[in-house]
């Protein structure tokens, strides 16, 4: 593939032509990657999905067409992620041309964001696509967010909050795909695992739950 255009991503990736008709106005800013559009592949076509390429091999991209994919099937998406990645994130939504994504940094108190699930809930036209907001206040807002149409989870270095099935970000991902059986995951992270294969486990039960049911068995 030597296009930029979304569509012919697409359809390198065996979309039907009705599908990528859809996508035809989006340039990409760069030609993506064979390993970029594997991952762009298995993500849409597996609920539960992983993302693990090295550092800095754009990862950010194949997040990025994910969300403006579903955005356009319906779905909002939330990206969670170290509040320090923020700014670069939506860097390099800008940098993909005639997506037309409505994007929103969730940072607001409590209070703000109640008045502002009421806005998006009573003009739609003004509920963005996609939120990037950090764990913490994923933990309290995915419940209203999930009620406006935010179907697709995306935790961008979740090797942060995942070396524990206990943790509080792990309970709430898991109340998350729960909640509908159609909600979609996708965990990505360049970072090796910092201290033992153990803390992988978490990841692996929920990417392949049939295989390591327990901590024992992994």
């Amino acid at each position: 593939m030597n296009s930029r255009n979304f569509a012919d991503a697409l359809a390198a990736i065996g979309c039907d032509e009705t599908t990528c008709a859809r996508f035809r106005h989006i340039t990409l800013p760069f030609v993506p990657m064979p390993h970029q559009l594997a991952g762009l592949s298995y993500a849409l076509n597996f609920g539960h999905s992983g993302l693990f390429f090295e550092p800095r091999t754009g990862k950010t991209l194949v997040l990025q067409m994910l969300a403006i994919y579903y955005a356009y099937c319906g779905m909002g998406t939330l990206q969670i992620m170290p509040p320090g990645l923020f700014q670069q994130f939506l860097h390099d939504y800008h940098a993909i041309e005639g997506h037309r994504l409505r994007l929103h940094v969730l940072r607001e108190s409590p209070a703000a964001r109640t008045k502002l699930m009421e806005t998006w809930g009573s003009n739609p036209d003004k509920r963005p696509h996609v939120v990037l907001l950090s764990r913490e206040i994923y933990k309290s807002a995915w419940a209203s967010l999930y009620l406006q149409g935010f179907r697709i989870t995306h935790f961008d270095e979740s090797h942060l909050g995942l070396q524990s099935e206990r943790s509080e970000i792990a309970k709430t991902i898991r109340q998350f795909i729960h909640q509908n059986a159609a909600n979609r995951l996708v965990l990505s992270t360049g970072t090796p695992i910092p201290n033992q294969i153990s803390n992988a486990y978490c990841t692996m039960n929920f990417l392949r739950p049939d295989i390591y049911k327990t901590r024992a068995a992994f």
